[in-house]
Parts: structure tokens; C-alpha cells; sequence
């Protein structure tokens, strides 16, 4: 009889069972990596950025679960928790502290960006003040400057904001008008890091309400997870960027929008970086859901260590 209700166990329960068991497989950790994740979806001050908190959710789940770094290594900032001085210390302290010439390091940002009067563009934290940006704002340049002088080269950053103030994940000091920006992006200027970028200078980045994402993020997620297209079980750099450049700017037509995504370096100068790999031994990383309602839980997190 023993025998006989082991396989009584309903079809049901044991699915239950096994999805259980799968959904806490993650890829074979890679110790000596650190990440950055910044998202806010909430200001102090000014309107919010939709879908902002649940983009950088979902990046901590694939960075932690598909592509290999500790959870320990992992800093998530959102909403109050990423002020201008948490994010400093997150770059310019914590991950100096961290890392070696060995490390691999992956930043992330979705949120509002915003331009000077001179056109420079500053990341707008939970605290920032469009009319005060060179004072309350974190700009590319300080990033950049950042980004130098870590040991490491090898570094990826993917920016899901704009900075010409034309709306989308842009903004601008109350009466100042959208800004022509001629200069390069900072972060082109820089040959250690693999920047991914939702939009040109003079775009808007949009989001994609039907599954609760930025345009740029949602894509850039199923890039990693569908993006293998000389089918060798790795995705790369190059093969993340080729997926989802032609499919953002598809769906901001459907929008009535102009979206083209950047990479820097250039495709003609970034070199040996297009396959540095994203995601190893893809039929052995657990899928994760991306589309759907927002996360609502932020996952608990050990101490910063800053």
C-alpha cells in the first residue's frame, strides 16, 4: 500500500513540486563580479517614471539568477534608497573598494535623466532637481571619470533614460526648453566600458505598458534570454545589442515614437568587447518572467557595505 501512494501523489503536486525546485536555479556564480542596479520609478519632487522600479527589479533577478553574480555583489538602489549621495558611493566608493583587474562589473540605470544649459547630461537621482541639476544631479562625466579608474576593463553599463529633455525619461527646469545636444555622449569617450544606451542624444526613451517595462530594458531582458543567434550557447555582447536594436525602434513606430538604441564603442571600434559574454551556457540558465504587472516586493537585500 506504501508502495502504491507514492505514485498516488496528484499530477498537480508533483508539477507544483518541481516548479518549486526550478524556480531557485540560478547560473554557476562568477565570485568576482559586482553590479549596480539603480532604479526610480519615484521622485521627491517631480513626476515619476513609470515602470522605472520594476525594470530595475527584474535586472537585479537576471543578474542574480541568469548571469551569474552574488547576490552579495549586488546593490540595488530604488526610489528613496538612491539618492545623489547613495549613488555616489555606490560607484565611486563601494565598487572602487571591490573590485581588482580581474573583476567583471555591470552598472544599470532607469530613471529620469536631464541636460544643463550647456547641454551636459546628468543622471537625475531620488533628491534631483531639474533647476539645480549641476549641483543635485550625477553627471555621465562623473561617471565616466568613475568608470577610469577602476582596475577593470571589463565593465557593461545600460542606461534606460534620455537627456535631451524632451520628455520620455527626461526632464527639464521648470520654463527651460528642450535642448539641440551636440555633445557626444561622455560615456563614448572612454574605452574600458561597453556602454548600452536606449536612444540617441536627441530621442526619448519610452516604456512599453502592455508588459510593464521600459521599451529599451524589456528587450535588452529577452535579448539575454533569446538573443543567441550563432546558436553556441553563449550570448554576447554584440548578439544583445543586434536583438534589441531592431525591435525597440519597431515597437516605438507602433508608438508613434523615434527610439534607436546606442552602443559605445561604436560597432566599427568596439572590437574584441562585442562578445565579451552576458550569459554562458544558456540551456543551463533558468528563464525568468519578464513581462506582466510590476513586482511589487523588492527582494531582501544583505547590507551595503559601503
Amino acid at each position: 500500500m506504501k508502495a502504491n501512494a507514492i505514485f498516488a501523489v496528484p499530477a498537480v503536486l508533483a508539477f507544483l513540486l518541481f516548479s518549486s525546485c526550478a524556480t531557485t536555479e540560478t547560473a554557476k556564480l562568477q565570485e568576482n563580479s559586482y553590479a549596480v542596479v539603480i532604479g526610480i520609478e519615484k521622485y521627491r519632487d517631480i513626476p515619476k517614471v513609470d515602470y522605472a522600479l520594476n525594470d530595475a527589479l527584474v535586472m537585479y533577478e537576471s543578474l542574480t539568477r541568469q548571469m551569474g553574480y552574488p547576490k552579495e555583489n549586488v546593490l540595488l538602489l530604488t526610489n528613496e534608497k538612491a539618492t545623489k549621495t547613495d549613488i555616489q558611493k555606490a560607484i565611486e566608493r563601494w565598487l572602487k573598494n571591490q573590485t581588482d583587474a580581474g573583476s567583471r562589473v555591470f552598472i544599470y540605470y532607469a530613471g529620469h535623466g536631464a541636460p544643463n544649459p550647456n547641454g551636459e547630461a546628468f543622471i537625475v537621482p531620488y533628491d534631483g532637481d531639474p533647476s539645480y541639476i549641476e549641483t543635485t544631479g550625477y553627471s555621465l562625466k562623473s561617471l565616466r571619470q568613475s568608470l577610469s579608474e577602476l582596475q577593470t576593463d571589463n565593465i557593461i553599463v545600460a542606461m534606460d533614460s534620455c537627456f535631451s529633455g524632451v520628455g520620455g525619461r527626461s526632464v527639464l527646469a521648470k520654463g527651460a526648453r528642450p535642448l539641440l545636444i551636440t555633445e557626444e555622449n561622455p560615456l563614448s569617450k572612454q574605452s574600458k566600458a561597453v556602454v548600452f544606451s536606449a536612444t540617441q542624444s536627441n530621442q526619448i526613451s519610452t516604456s512599453y505598458p502592455e508588459v510593464g517595462h521600459g521599451l529599451f530594458t524589456y528587450f535588452f531582458l529577452k535579448g539575454l534570454q533569446e538573443g543567441d543567434a550563432d546558436n553556441d550557447g553563449n550570448v554576447d555582447v554584440k548578439e544583445v545589442f543586434e536583438y534589441l536594436n531592431s525591435k525597440v525602434q519597431k515597437q516605438a513606430k507602433r508608438q508613434n515614437v523615434e527610439q534607436v538604441p546606442a552602443l559605445y564603442p561604436s560597432s566599427e571600434l568596439i572590437g574584441a568587447k562585442a562578445h565579451v559574454r552576458l550569459i554562458s551556457n544558456l540551456q543551463m540558465v533558468p528563464k525568468i518572467v519578464i513581462e506582466g504587472e510590476p513586482l511589487k516586493k523588492e527582494p531582501k537585500l544583505p547590507a551595503p557595505g559601503f
